[in-house]
């Protein structure tokens, strides 16, 4: 009865990490989604139609992640035979860690697998393993390992450096926010709550 009821979304505290070089930001959650998207696609316009945006916008961002770095993050190559394209080089690919990867090495933890983890996600098994690819090649060590048949069938398991990384990251994120909390609990009594109609929360 009361799950066709209105229900109220009050406000919350969410934080994200980003690098900014003056007024641009260098690298943040969504820069690092977009490098992702592009890794796959093999283009700036694929990466585009993956997150969501116009090629216009996809294209400044990438111009400002490279303006911002030594080297640059993405390479593109017109025509050719392959029709040119994107590549993220291999200081694109350095950019390791960021909030989707660790909650996929979290997902990779519980469910004992790459693919439960993608499961969990509502990812594609091949994106989830090309982002564990990513990761454990940025470090010395493997952050995960996996196994392949045996009575247990197999799965996937994070390294001690994995949950190295993981532990930091979510400690870190925890400092962030709870200064975050500590600045901006003030205002939440005057911030609206969101009424949500049964079947959009």
């Amino acid at each position: 009865m009361n799950e066709s009821l209105p229900q109220m979304q009050h406000p919350e505290i969410q934080c994200r990490v980003r690098v900014a070089r003056g007024v641009d930001i260098a690298v943040g959650p969504g820069k690092m989604e977009l490098l992702e998207a592009i890794r796959d696609a093999g283009s700036i316009s694929g990466g585009a139609r993956r997150m969501g945006m116009s090629y216009r916008r996809a294209w400044m961002l990438v111009e400002t992640m490279n303006s911002c770095f030594v080297e640059p993050l993405v390479v593109t190559a017109t025509g050719g035979r392959a029709g040119g394209g994107a590549q993220v080089t291999a200081r694109g690919v350095d950019i390791a860690v960021g909030p989707g990867k660790m909650e996929l090495l979290e997902a990779i933890r519980d469910a004992g697998s790459i693919s439960g983890g993608a499961r969990h996600m509502g990812m594609s098994y091949r994106r989830a393993w090309m982002l564990v690819e990513t990761m454990n090649s940025c470090f010395v060590e493997p952050l995960v390992v996996t196994a392949t048949g045996g009575r247990s069938g197999g799965g996937a398991r994070l390294t001690p450096r994995g949950e190295e990384v993981l532990r930091i990251y979510a400690a870190m994120m925890s400092e962030v926010e709870a200064v975050a909390r500590r600045h901006l609990d003030p205002l939440m009594p005057a911030l609206l709550s969101k009424t949500v109609e049964p079947g959009q929360g």
